[in-house]
């Protein structure tokens, strides 16, 4: 049997809304169940919402409660709907996280570093400054890619900088520094060996794990959710939910809902590069305010969770530049909700295999409107049926199967660290 290891992830975005701090958290805590030391530091803490109990591993804070740090904060003047503002942001946590994290594990003898969330720059020069410590010994380390970012979009506006050092720098964090990169997608993984050019001898870092999806049963139910919210009982909710960004095709959604049938669309989150007011006046333009509700601000958690259900089926119209899974679909299937949504990378083959929603052409409101008008046609058995399939999705890409993979990494890492450079400790 293998002995435990001592694990320090970093995250420097739980405070902000959704996947962040979601995925961190059950990430942390699944590891922390088979008995590993975990440590999470992050930027702002995490939120004890819909927590029970006490956390089986522990949270380092390196945000210092200041002017700055709450004018750079969620909910903040800052707003993210500009994409230099969100670049600042991003700028700011990152460089207030990987340095102290670095040091701590230069000092403390963690076996893996794991970075959950990073710009490849920032984490790059963080890398750099803290590989060159000696005191004797060597950490490992390993990265989470959610997507491929400014290399799918073929440009880099993060204050000013180029696509050659995005792609240099993340380069050179797989070749060099890091032992293993998680993606959540195979699509994912193909394309970024091609983009990168990655040698043969490098593929192997590049590890899918799936998912993970939470199966425990919510509080109550939709009609319960309804009530908390406000909401007519009787009236269909389309629900598009989470940080609102470009790539999560939001006006192909508000393009959608002209004639698309009987029901509501809600977009609910917190803004990070998308302009609200452009979307305003695209929903005027299209005559949806009755049938489109906009809520551009941060939620709870219990608040997102009731929004997840009181609706009827997600939305998930992601553009053609999508790679990678969503987190969003964890939570459909965990509420047990069909989802329609683009046809693109993990999204459209888990619900294609489970059956659980309708997959369309991204980046086409005519198809996702089709597909809207379908599930509005569904019978209540059909429906059912539909969602006993999400729930069987969330059974089978459970989170104690995605952390007993990474753990499966893991040791192979420790064992062959010495290969690259590493976190010298």
């Amino acid at each position: 049997m293998q002995p435990p290891l001592k694990i320090l992830c970093v995250e420097p975005y739980t405070f902000s809304p959704g996947h962040p701090r979601w995925f961190a958290t059950e990430l942390c805590e699944g590891l922390g169940r088979r008995g590993h030391e975990v440590t999470l530091v992050t930027f702002g803490n995490v939120l004890e919402e819909g927590v029970e109990g006490s956390r089986p591993f522990s949270v380092i804070d390196v945000a210092k409660e200041n002017t700055l740090t709450r004018f750079l904060g969620w909910g903040s003047p800052v707003r993210g709907n500009l994409r230099s503002a969100a670049g600042f942001r991003r700028l700011y946590w990152d460089l207030r996280t990987f340095p102290p994290a670095f040091r701590m594990a230069t000092q403390q003898a963690y076996d893996i570093v794991h970075c959950l969330d990073w710009h490849p720059v920032t984490l790059w020069w963080s890398a750099r400054l803290f590989s060159g410590w000696r005191c004797g010994g060597r950490t490992a380390m390993a990265g989470t890619l959610h997507h491929l970012g400014r290399l799918a979009r073929g440009k880099d506006s993060f204050l000013g900088m180029s696509i050659r050092y995005y792609r240099r720098a993340l380069a050179s964090l797989v070749q060099e520094y890091m032992q293993a990169v998680f993606v959540l997608d195979e699509t994912l993984r193909a394309e970024l060996i091609e983009r990168l050019r990655l040698p043969r001898q490098h593929h192997g870092k590049i590890v899918l794990v799936p998912h993970g999806m939470d199966t425990g049963e919510p509080p109550y139910g939709r009609s319960e959710a309804r009530r908390r919210l406000g909401i007519d009982g009787d009236e269909r909710i389309l629900l598009l939910a989470g940080v609102l960004r470009r790539d999560k095709g939001i006006d192909v959604a508000i393009r959608a809902m002209e004639e698309a049938g009987s029901c509501r669309l809600y977009i609910v989150g917190a803004p990070f590069d998308c302009d609200v007011e452009e979307l305003r006046a695209l929903i005027r333009a299209r005559n949806c305010e009755s049938s489109v509700i906009l809520d551009p601000r941060y939620l709870a958690e219990d608040e997102m969770q009731d929004y997840i259900l009181v609706c009827d089926a997600l939305l998930l119209p992601y553009r053609k530049t999508f790679r990678g899974q969503s987190g969003v679909v964890a939570h459909a299937s965990r509420y047990a909700r069909c989802v329609i949504a683009s046809d693109v990378g993990a999204v459209g083959n888990i619900i294609r295999q489970f059956g659980f929603g309708f997959t369309v052409e991204p980046e086409s409101p005519e198809k996702l409107r089709d597909a809207i008008r379908k599930f509005l046609d569904l019978t209540a058995r059909e429906r059912l049926e539909m969602e006993s399939k999400a729930k069987l999705a969330a059974q089978s890409y459970s989170w104690d199967e995605m952390c007993r993979r990474i753990e499966e990494v893991y040791y192979r890492c420790t064992g062959a660290r010495g290969c690259v450079k590493g976190l010298q400790g």
